[in-house]
């Protein structure tokens, strides 16, 4: 995802992972889920497949994670307090241009949710399909080697 703010220098032509002056960021992921057995096995897997990985039990965590520029947000749909969807639209009005790409995750029929404006996975969650999501986000160059 390319930054869309305007500044004096070429960042916004920038990936999100290349700093000014070639350096690199670390990419990683935030967890949104507040199913704990759910939560550590998503990130327990990120983790293992090299990835950085933050899991937090509530949309209101997840707010206050978000500052750490996360590369991607795995946003269970449906928690108690701030659902997903309500979480969504209020990482869109702290961030703006700035928000990281959104995939829901839901125990529900993902066709019989209607109006989302990112992707859903079904739970219980295919791990290649996760992996895939997140390797798209996240380049692999990037990721901690175990």
């Amino acid at each position: 995802m390319l930054s869309n703010q305007p500044s004096g220098t070429d960042r916004q032509d920038l990936p999100r992972w290349q700093e000014e002056g070639g350096a690199t960021r670390s990419a990683w992921v935030l967890v949104v889920d507040d199913d704990d057995d759910c939560r550590e096995a998503i990130v327990e897997t990120l983790e293992e497949a090299g990835y950085r990985a933050l899991g937090v039990a509530s949309g209101q965590r997840a707010l206050e994670a978000i500052h750490d520029e996360p590369f991607l947000v795995l946003a269970d749909l449906r928690m108690p307090g701030m659902n997903g969807s309500e979480l969504l639209t209020a990482m869109r009005a702290e961030l703006g241009s700035r928000m990281p790409p959104v995939v829901f995750l839901t125990g529900a029929d993902p066709s019989m949710i209607e109006n989302l404006a990112a992707p859903v996975l079904s739970k219980p969650v295919d791990l290649d399909q996760l992996l895939s999501v997140v390797g798209h986000h996240c380049p692999p160059a990037l990721a901690i080697q175990t």
